[in-house]
């Protein structure tokens, strides 16, 4: 997705100003593909000098927003940037990340894979043998922070999501929820965007909650 944000993760940074939007916001202004493309197709010194003017147009953009997917200029953010960054073996790991292949031709089918809902029951089990979070009340605060949105716009573009407009219930085949508060927005920006309005939506994860037990 991006690249994961652009590389977010091994951005040796300060934390303060790089956070998930200033990364989403990079990522929208298409540095994660333009590196991803860079990546596939350059070896070498070829890719060295790539990533040194790649590097440069992140800074300019912190520090100018030009694009306008940023929440505000971050030229201390630029300025933090290391000049090794990135680092060419971890932008393999995630392009290429290594994994065990069960089949003789040692490619995944990637085509014949389907669309399934994430078990939340079972990332739970997963999360207590093998993470050690087997206290409950820290399982469900750490799934509210980090999978409880993802699992709702996985529902949202799910082919078998259907939505009750009267009791507000949003289900699939394996999960549910209700509908709280449905917001619209308008994007309050001078700078010239595709994005014209965008909905802030509230919904209930009591139900998330039942399956992750």
């Amino acid at each position: 997705m991006k690249l994961a944000y652009s590389l977010r993760t091994p951005l040796k940074i300060p934390k303060e100003g790089c956070g998930e939007v200033t990364a989403h916001g990079l990522a929208k202004c298409g540095f994660g593909d333009e590196l991803l493309g860079a990546f596939n197709t350059l070896h070498g010194e070829d890719l060295s000098t790539f990533l040194v003017s790649w590097v440069d147009s992140i800074r300019n953009e912190l520090v100018s927003n030009t694009h306008g997917f940023l929440p505000s200029r971050r030229p201390a953010l630029a300025d933090a940037i290391p000049p090794n960054f990135p680092p060419v073996n971890v932008i393999e790991f995630y392009v290429q990340p290594k994994t065990t292949s069960f089949f003789p031709s040692g490619k995944l089918p990637f085509a014949a894979w389907k669309p399934r809902e994430i078990r939340i029951n079972k990332l739970a089990s997963f999360s207590a043998k093998n993470l050690g979070w087997t206290d409950a009340t820290a399982l469900r605060k750490t799934f509210h922070s980090n999978i409880w949105e993802g699992v709702f716009l996985q529902m949202l573009i799910s082919p078998w999501v259907l939505y009750n407009p009267e009791t507000h219930i949003m289900q699939t085949d394996n999960m549910n929820t209700t509908i709280l508060e449905l917001q619209p927005k308008q994007r309050q920006t001078r700078r010239q965007s595709n994005i014209c309005s965008w909905h802030r939506v509230k919904i209930s994860t009591n139900n998330f909650i039942e399956f992750s037990v």
